[in-house]
């Protein structure tokens, strides 16, 4: 893996630590606090899929304009 690949996996993996403790220290009851990390979840989710295949056109750009 490159530098860049690191940094961005850290700060995915930082992001979701600090929303989990987040969620897990609010003052809510267990029903809103499992909701919330249900639907924070989701968003992450669709966030790490959304920069995963940026990524990836990134690469097969960069890739089509190194190989020919």
């Amino acid at each position: 893996m490159n530098t860049k690949t690191k940094v961005i996996g850290g700060f995915l993996l930082g992001t979701a630590i600090g929303a989990a403790t987040g969620l897990l220290l609010a003052p809510n009851s267990g029903r809103k606090t499992r909701r919330k990390i249900k639907n924070e979840s989701k968003q992450m989710a669709e966030d790490v899929i959304a920069k995963t295949n940026e990524s990836l056109k990134t690469a097969k750009i960069s890739f089509e304009i190194s190989c020919c």
